[in-house]
C-alpha cells in the first residue's frame, strides 16, 4: 500500500481553502438575506455596509476574512486542513439544526407524525408533475429531464 505524503499538495489544501472562505462566505451572506437580486438585490444589501450602492473590494473580501478567522483556530493566519474540516463541519451542523427548526412547526424539538407528514405531502406535490395524486414514470421522470436541462 503506497504511503500518504505526509501533507496534503498544495492545489488540495488551496480547494480546500477556498471551499471553507466560499461556505463562510455564503454564510455571512445568508445572515444577511443573500438571493439572487443581481447587483441591486439583496446580496448588495448584504455586502454594501458603508450604503453607497456599490461593493467595494474591502466590502468584499470582509466575509472570507471573516470566515479565515473564525476557522483559523490556532491563530496562525493560514488554514490547516484540521482546522476546515472542524469548521465545515459546524456549518453543516447549524444548517442542519436551522433546517430542523423550520421543520419543527411548533417549536417542541422534535418531529410529530403531522409534521413529518406535511414534509411528506411537499415533496409528492413536487414530484407529482400531473397533480393526479399519483407517481408515475412520467412524473418523476418528467422532473430528472428538467433538473438536467436547468443545470447546463
Amino acid at each position: 500500500m503506497p504511503k500518504l505524503p505526509a501533507r496534503p499538495p498544495f492545489k488540495v489544501t488551496l480547494g480546500i481553502a477556498a471551499a471553507v472562505l466560499l461556505a463562510g462566505t455564503a454564510g455571512a451572506i445568508a445572515a444577511g438575506g443573500m438571493g439572487h437580486g443581481g447587483p441591486r438585490g439583496p446580496m448588495l444589501r448584504a455586502l454594501d455596509t458603508n450604503d453607497d450602492g456599490r461593493i467595494e473590494r474591502a466590502e468584499f473580501d470582509a466575509p472570507h476574512k471573516a470566515a479565515l478567522a473564525e476557522a483559523d483556530a490556532n491563530g496562525n493566519g493560514m488554514l490547516e486542513l484540521a482546522e476546515a474540516e472542524t469548521y465545515m463541519a459546524a456549518r453543516k451542523r447549524m444548517r442542519r439544526e436551522a433546517y430542523f427548526k423550520r421543520l419543527d412547526s411548533d417549536g417542541d424539538g422534535s418531529l410529530s407524525e403531522a409534521e413529518m407528514r406535511k414534509i411528506s405531502d411537499r415533496r409528492f406535490s413536487r414530484l407529482d408533475a400531473d397533480g393526479d395524486g399519483e407517481l408515475t414514470v412520467g412524473d418523476i421522470g418528467g422532473r430528472r429531464k428538467h433538473r438536467r436541462h436547468m443545470r447546463r
